[in-house]
């Protein structure tokens, strides 16, 4: 099993350079979901977030949508790697490992 670490943010994070610089506190920090061989969802996002940064400590697909559960066949991110990327309120985000 892994942990998925979930950011919520109102702006896109502003780049200096190469790393993303985003405003702390964040929007929300939601509770990390737990990613396993079962899709797993998190909570929806909140009404006034427009993007997500996500990072994971195992190799794993996501799917975002109102009701997502995420298949290995969905996009697959390395472990370690961050994301950011737009989201619409009230959407959650789905996670299963694909090692």
């Amino acid at each position: 099993m892994s942990t998925l670490y979930i950011k919520e943010h109102e702006q896109m994070p502003q780049m200096a350079g190469a790393p993303q610089i985003w405003k702390e506190p964040a929007l929300v920090e939601q509770t990390p979901v737990t990613v396993s061989g079962t899709s797993a969802q998190s909570a929806a996002f909140n009404a006034q977030t427009k993007f997500i940064t996500i990072v994971c400590d195992g190799i794993f697909s996501y799917l975002v949508a109102a009701d997502p559960t995420a298949a290995t066949t969905n996009f697959r991110v390395q472990a370690g790697e961050m994301l950011t990327f737009a989201v619409t309120p009230g959407q959650k985000i789905a996670a299963i490992t694909n090692a």
